[in-house]
């Protein structure tokens, strides 16, 4: 693996923070910047949905059941080939919520991540979503 460039690195911890920044807002615009045009998410248990639009629209939908949800970024992983504008990683996620009926719980998470570099901004080109502990 080569040395990544700090300017890379903050680049896609940038990203990352981003997509978590959405989710704490609940600001679908912030959030679905951080996705290519042909993304891939999926999110297990048969929840797996390909390109942007349909992304967003199948968070913006998951969002309505929550008062508030607070997600941290805990760990990074990163492998990233510069040149090729291209990468891979892992991030550890903790989500703290409240759904519409009042009830709390608690998500530790891993994604296991695909970055692509289009016209100079990393973005997600893939996220798949390995639930550890849910309570």
């Amino acid at each position: 693996m080569t040395k990544l460039s700090i300017e890379t690195e903050i680049a896609i911890r940038r990203l990352v923070d981003q997509y978590c920044d959405g989710v704490i807002r609940r600001d679908a615009s912030i959030w679905g910047a951080t996705w290519s045009v042909d993304a891939h998410w999926n999110l297990g248990m048969g929840r797996e949905v390909l390109g942007k639009k349909a992304i967003v629209d199948l968070w913006t939908t998951a969002m309505g059941a929550f008062n508030w949800t607070i997600q941290t970024a805990e760990h990074f992983s990163l492998n990233i080939d510069e040149a090729n504008g291209t990468g891979s990683g892992h991030v550890v996620v903790r989500e703290r919520y409240e759904r519409t009926d009042g009830t709390r719980g608690d998500l530790l998470a891993k994604y296991i991540d695909q970055y692509v570099k289009i016209d100079g901004e990393w973005l997600f080109a893939e996220r798949i979503l390995e639930i550890i502990e849910r309570n």
